[in-house]
C-alpha cells in the first residue's frame, strides 16, 4: 500500500524537526523556557488586591510557548528550506501546497499539547487552575494556535532569509503580546488605545485563555473571541494559501 503524500512528508518532518537543532530549539526548548519564566515570575512576585501573578503570567507564558512552537519551530523552517532550494524542488512535483505546509503540524501539534498540559499541571500546583474549564482551555488553545500559524504561513510565502525571518517572526510575537495585554495590561494604556485592542483577536485570544487557564473574570464572552479566531483564521489561511508558492522567483 502506497504511503500518502501527507503521512510521509509529517515523518519526515518530524525526524528533521528532531535533527535540526535550530527547529529543536524553536519547538521544545524556548516553550520550556517560556513556561520557567511564568512559573518564576509567578512564584515570586507578591499578590496584591485586584492582582494574581499567576493569573497574569501564566497566559503570558503559554502565548509565548505557542508563538516560539509556531514561529520558530514550524515557520522558521519552511523558510529554511526556501533558502537551502527545497522548495524549488518541491515545486517541480505534483504536491500541493496546502499538504506541505499542514503536514508540518502533526509533531508540533504533539509538542504543543505537552505544553499545555505542562503549563495546566504547574498553573493547578500554584492553585489556580479551575478543572471544569479544561475543554475550554483545549479550545482556546487550539484556536489561538491556528490563528497564529495562519499568521505564520502568510509570513512565510514572502520571506526568503532566516535572517529576516527570525526579526519578523519575533516583532510579530511582541507584537500580538502586546496587543494581548501580556506585556502590559491594556486598561494601563492611553484613553482609547486599550478599548480598541480589547476587540482584537490577540486580546480576545489572551481574555479567554486567562479566564480558561487560570478562572480569571473574561472581559468578553469565551465564544465570541472562539468566534473572531475562527473567522480571521480562515480570511488569513485563505491568503496565506493563495499566495504561497515554493518557488517565489516565478509569478
Amino acid at each position: 500500500m502506497t504511503e500518502s503524500p501527507f503521512r510521509a512528508l509529517a515523518r519526515t518532518n518530524t525526524r528533521e524537526m528532531l535533527r535540526d537543532k535550530t527547529t529543536l530549539f524553536g519547538a521544545i526548548i524556548m516553550p520550556v523556557g517560556f513556561i520557567a519564566l511564568a512559573v518564576m515570575l509567578s512564584a515570586v512576585l507578591p499578590s496584591e488586591p485586584g492582582v494574581d501573578p499567576v493569573s497574569l503570567f501564566m497566559p503570558f507564558g503559554l502565548t509565548m510557548t505557542l508563538g516560539a512552537i509556531i514561529f520558530f519551530g514550524t515557520v522558521s523552517p519552511i523558510v529554511d528550506l526556501r533558502r537551502r532550494g527545497t522548495l524549488r524542488v518541491l515545486g517541480t512535483t505534483p504536491l500541493r501546497r496546502w499538504t506541505f505546509l499542514l503536514a508540518l503540524v502533526p509533531p508540533r501539534a504533539v509538542i504543543l499539547l505537552g505544553a499545555l498540559a505542562l503549563t495546566v499541571v504547574v498553573t493547578a500546583a500554584l492553585g489556580s487552575w479551575p478543572p471544569e474549564r479544561l475543554a475550554s482551555l483545549v479550545v482556546t488553545t487550539v484556536l489561538g494556535a491556528a490563528f497564529m500559524l495562519a499568521i505564520g504561513f502568510l509570513i512565510a510565502a514572502f520571506i526568503s532569509t532566516t535572517e529576516a525571518a527570525s526579526t519578523i517572526l519575533t516583532m510579530v510575537l511582541l507584537a500580538f503580546v502586546f496587543a494581548g495585554g501580556g506585556i502590559l495590561p491594556l486598561e494601563l494604556l492611553p484613553e482609547g488605545v486599550g478599548d480598541v485592542l480589547e476587540w482584537l483577536p490577540p486580546a480576545l485570544f489572551t481574555d479567554a485563555l486567562a479566564a480558561s487557564l487560570t478562572g480569571a473574570e473574561p472581559t468578553h464572552p469565551v465564544w465570541l473571541a472562539w468566534l473572531v479566531l475562527v473567522a480571521t483564521t480562515a480570511v488569513l489561511g485563505a491568503v496565506a494559501g493563495r499566495v504561497f508558492r515554493f518557488d517565489r522567483s516565478r509569478t
